[in-house]
């Protein structure tokens, strides 16, 4: 899950390249956030290790766009008669849900 801060970055980045076809600098990013070049290294190393963007310091004005939205962890699971338990990582389709159900219920 993302912090304030890296959740807005992220979302002038992708506001900015949906509208002006490019990604923004370092000094854009700085006027339009408010905050100092240090900070916005750092937001900007955080959304790369995450898989956000591709970013690297060497060339810290080339920002590409991976992935505009937040992933969202969420975690499911449920137990049927203490039978099975099944957890998934993300929300699957209804159909693989009702599938598994079925299928601990004729076990």
């Amino acid at each position: 899950m993302l912090a304030d801060i890296e959740r807005m970055v992220l979302r002038i980045i992708a506001n900015y390249s949906a509208i002006k076809h490019l990604t923004p600098s370092i000094a854009e990013l700085s006027t339009e956030k408010g905050r100092n070049r240090e900070d916005l290294l750092n937001v900007l190393a955080e959304l790369a290790k995450e898989g956000y963007i591709s970013w690297t310091p060497a060339d810290p004005d080339r920002i590409t766009l991976l992935q505009a939205w937040e992933q969202e962890d969420r975690w499911i699971g449920w137990q049927v008669y203490g039978l099975k338990v099944k957890i998934y990582k993300k929300v699957p389709p209804v159909h693989i849900l009702v599938r598994d159900f079925f299928r601990v219920m004729q076990l």
